[in-house]
């Protein structure tokens, strides 16, 4: 009997609150868009956190190209 080894998911795309990895870059970068106003200094957020979701966007895009092959 094979049991399928379930993969943890990156903490980028946890960062980015998805609980699996996204279809597509669009999908991300809504995600991202819909955070960002949120933690972005200039909107009452907090410098820490909006630097740490913009890094998880950059290493989930990265994330993301490199599986597709571009």
């Amino acid at each position: 009997m094979m049991l399928k080894q379930k993969l943890e998911l990156p903490s980028c795309f946890q960062v980015l609150g998805f609980d699996k990895i996204p279809e597509n870059k669009d999908q991300l970068k809504a995600r991202y868009r819909q955070l960002a106003r949120v933690v972005h200094p200039d909107s009452g957020g907090n410098v820490e956190k909006f630097i740490r979701v913009r890094r998880a966007y950059e290493e989930s895009i990265k994330y993301i190209e490199q599986r597709k092959g571009g």
